[in-house]
């Protein structure tokens, strides 16, 4: 008996000062979960509203020609394409409520590699579809004033430039490093399951 107190007490006084505690981890995947779904719902409310206006403005407008019609359509595609997407990711994370740690694990793993397959294919897609709306979109307004419209395509173009040379890069590694840290925070944790396993 005394064996048993005497494994209890060491069990008992075992430090853990690298692992996160329980509440912390608790508040942690809450903190994670309830950022992420706020931005998406952000992107998916705006992106429908978008959508809503770009049809609204080319009814309103009383555009004649094709290509407006073309251009507003595509826009708004790449926007109800945008909250689709944000829409199936929004299902995910409320996943999150109650898991295990493990599963936290596997999120973060599976965040990450859908995070990989936005950068590289999603927004490509959204983004080559709304840039070739816009130019088709800018048509019927340059036939009609060529100058206020060529300053004003000529500014989407630096923006667009500017949001996928500069902007779209430096927001993937600043996620990317977010879910690291995350991932890193966590890896503690994974090595003491695979310890707790072998």
């Amino acid at each position: 008996m005394d064996n048993l107190n005497e494994l209890k007490a060491i069990w008992h006084s075992a430090g853990t000062p690298n692992l996160p505690a329980p509440s912390e981890m608790k508040r942690m995947v809450k903190s994670f979960q309830t950022e992420r779904v706020r931005k998406k719902w952000m992107v998916i409310i705006l992106s429908t509203l978008i959508a809503a206006f770009m049809f609204g403005t080319m009814i309103w407008s009383g555009s004649k020609m094709v290509s407006t019609w073309l251009g507003g359509t595509l826009i708004a595609t790449a926007c109800m394409l945008l909250a689709v997407d944000n829409w199936r990711s929004l299902k995910r994370f409320n996943q999150l409520d109650n898991c295990s740690n493990r599963e936290f694990w596997a999120f973060i793993d599976r965040t990450r590699e859908n995070q990989l397959r936005y950068y590289k294919k999603t927004q490509l897609r959204i983004m080559s579809l709304s840039v070739t709306g816009l130019i088709l979109y800018l048509y019927e307004p340059a036939t009609r004033r060529p100058l206020y419209t060529g300053v004003l395509f000529a500014v989407t173009v630096i923006y667009w430039l500017l949001m996928w040379f500069v902007v779209r890069p430096r927001l993937f590694a600043k996620n990317a490093a977010k879910l690291n840290r995350i991932k890193e925070h966590y890896q503690k944790l994974a090595q003491q399951f695979e310890g707790d396993e072998e």
